[in-house]
């Protein structure tokens, strides 16, 4: 069930991953509450922008704050200190692939799809986490919890619903697959970059690599 565009061979492989195995996921539980009263001190209607996939892949409202995307930071980190800082105490958050809050209003659906790579593992730390949404990553289903991370592979193909009365929000952080060396990391993070430039001309410089990216299914 996966399905990337850039698939790197030797990883291990599995739709979810173990949180305590990631030392950085106690520091983003412990910071929990911060970074929500930050987000709704900043944007108290949850209103962000919408996701640059949510045409293609949302029936209903997906809203999203990109704080950094593949190496370069975005203009809402200013916004966000605090979170911002936190983030960049984490190895490779920032350049692994997306950094974003992520809002799925009430009774919105994003449909399967599969992340572009299998060389990072993706991070959802639950903010405001509705009892009843949920997120299918391959064949299992779970929930989240307000505080705490779930940790998953997004080259498996994976959908998520919130089908209560409130939003579903959660802070998005993608880290390198810890199955690769140092020296792999570097040279993923130039192939991509100059990946999203040939792809989209103009896009880093004119939008930043987040449009790029995004349209290449992150």
């Amino acid at each position: 069930m996966q399905n990337s565009l850039w698939q790197h061979s030797g990883l291990r492989s599995k739709p979810f991953h173990d949180p305590a195995k990631y030392p950085f996921t106690a520091k983003l539980e412990r910071n929990a509450s911060r970074i929500l009263n930050e987000l709704l001190a900043q944007s108290p209607e949850l209103c962000g922008a919408p996701h640059p996939m949510g045409h293609e892949l949302a029936d209903g409202a997906w809203n999203a704050l990109f704080l950094f995307s593949v190496g370069e930071k975005r203009v809402d980190c200013d916004r966000f200190p605090i979170t911002t800082r936190i983030v960049e105490s984490i190895p490779g958050a920032t350049r692994a692939g997306l950094v974003y809050f992520s809002v799925l209003r009430p009774g919105a659906h994003v449909k399967p799809h599969s992340g572009p790579t299998n060389t990072r593992i993706r991070c959802h730390l639950g903010l405001i986490t509705p009892k009843r949404a949920w997120l299918r990553v391959g064949r299992e289903r779970r929930g989240w919890k307000a505080g705490k991370c779930l940790m998953f592979d997004d080259s498996f193909e994976h959908e998520s619903k919130n089908p209560s009365h409130e939003p579903r929000v959660v802070l998005i952080v993608d880290v390198w697959h810890p199955d690769l060396s140092r020296r792999e990391r570097e040279a993923l993070y130039r192939s991509f970059r100059e990946d999203i430039a040939r792809r989209r001309p103009g896009a880093i410089a004119q939008h930043g690599a987040i449009r790029a990216f995004a349209n290449l299914g992150l």
